[in-house]
């Protein structure tokens, strides 16, 4: 599912070719930038990397990121059939279980 996220590391995000951490960097973003996000993996050395889609292509780290909407659209990812332009509400995806267990953590100290 994608998703927006908001570069929040303070030397912006370094996205790479490849998962690895030896992979071609191809292209550093500033603070602020917003990217599109598809998938998460976890990886051998315990590390999570996010692919994303827009503006580059490329793999990062999700922990530079702030979790933004779902992007319009993701009902053809899953299959299910459009919305009629009149349809009464907007649907809503909750953010992954990890964000979700982080925030009750910070939450009960």
């Amino acid at each position: 599912m994608r998703r927006r996220y908001t570069v929040r590391g303070k030397k912006g995000l370094l996205v790479r070719a490849g998962p690895a951490l030896d992979s071609e960097v191809v292209a550093t973003l500033p603070a602020g930038s917003e990217v599109i996000g598809a998938t998460t993996s976890e990886f051998a050395d315990d590390r999570r990397r996010l692919r994303i889609q827009e503006p580059v292509q490329g793999w990062c780290a999700p922990r530079l990121l702030e979790t933004g909407d779902v992007v319009e659209g993701f009902e053809d990812e899953l299959g299910l059939p459009p919305r009629p332009d009149d349809y009464p509400c907007t649907l809503h995806v909750p953010r992954p279980v990890t964000e979700r267990r982080a925030v009750a953590t910070v939450a009960m100290g």
